[in-house]
C-alpha cells in the first residue's frame, strides 16, 4: 500500500489542461527553442536570486521534437518532448524560441556536442568556481551546446545559471517568447466505497509521501 502510493506521488500526473497545452507547445518548437522552468529547488533558487530552476533545449529529430537536459539524478540525458513536458509537472513553463534559425551546420555541430554528452554526471558545485569538472549542469549543458552554434558566446559556462542564461539571450534578442504555463498535477480521484479506515489509510499515506515528493524537490533538487 505505503509503496504504491510513494510510486503514485512521484509519478505527478499532469492535470487536464496541463496536458492539453501539450500540443500547442509541441507545434511550435524548433531546434535551439529552450523550455525554463521554475522548480522548487531551494538551493537554485536561492544563490542565483531567480526563480528559474532548470533548463532543457530542443532539437527536432525526424519531425519530432527531442529535449536535451542535465538533470540530478539521470545526469545528461534526451527525451521525447511530451515525456519532458510531464516530468516538468508541477511547476511554471516558459518557452523562448530562437530569432534566427540556426545554419545547417551550427545545427549539425549542436547536435553532436549534445549527443557527445550524453549520460554525463549531473553536478552543480563548481558554479561557484567556474572551473570545469567531470559532471555538467542543466544552463551550462545548454550554454555550451548554443556556443558550439555560435548563438552566444560565455566566459565561464559553469558559472552560467537558468535565470542568467534567460537573462541573456531576452535581453540580447536572441529568443522570443514563446508563452508561458503552470503545469499542475491532476487532483487523485477519491476511491468509492471506502471505510472510513480506509480513508484514513489512504489520507495518511498520500499526506506522507507527498511531503517525502516535496521535500525531494526543495533540498535534493529532484523534480521527480
Amino acid at each position: 500500500m505505503w509503496t504504491s502510493l510513494l510510486v503514485m506521488a512521484l509519478a505527478a500526473a499532469p492535470d487536464a489542461a496541463t496536458e492539453s497545452a501539450f500540443p500547442a507547445i509541441r507545434s511550435q518548437l524548433q531546434t535551439g527553442s529552450l523550455i525554463f522552468s521554475q522548480g522548487d529547488c531551494l538551493a537554485v533558487k536561492i544563490f542565483t536570486a531567480s526563480p528559474y530552476t532548470h533548463v532543457g533545449i530542443v532539437v527536432i529529430e525526424n519531425g519530432c521534437p527531442v529535449v536535451y537536459d542535465a538533470m540530478n539524478g539521470p545526469g545528461v540525458r534526451k527525451t521525447h518532448v511530451d515525456e519532458y513536458l510531464q516530468f516538468l509537472v508541477p511547476s511554471r513553463v516558459q518557452v523562448l524560441h530562437p530569432v534566427k534559425e540556426f545554419p545547417q551546420a551550427d545545427h549539425a555541430a549542436m547536435v553532436r556536442h549534445l549527443d557527445c554528452q550524453l549520460g554525463r554526471a549531473y553536478r552543480i558545485h563548481h558554479h561557484a568556481t567556474g572551473k570545469r569538472c567531470d559532471g555538467v549542469h542543466c544552463a551550462e549543458y545548454v550554454t555550451d551546446a548554443l556556443m558550439t552554434a555560435h548563438v552566444l558566446h560565455a566566459v565561464e559556462p559553469p558559472r552560467v545559471s537558468p535565470g542568467s542564461l534567460h537573462r541573456g539571450v531576452v535581453d540580447g534578442k536572441l529568443y522570443r517568447d514563446g508563452g508561458s504555463y503552470d503545469f499542475r498535477e491532476a487532483k487523485t480521484p477519491i476511491p468509492t466505497g471506502e471505510t472510513t479506515c480506509q480513508r484514513y489509510w489512504r489520507e495518511t499515506g498520500q499526506c506522507c509521501s507527498g511531503c517525502c515528493n516535496q521535500l525531494s524537490r526543495w533540498f535534493l533538487c529532484r523534480e521527480k
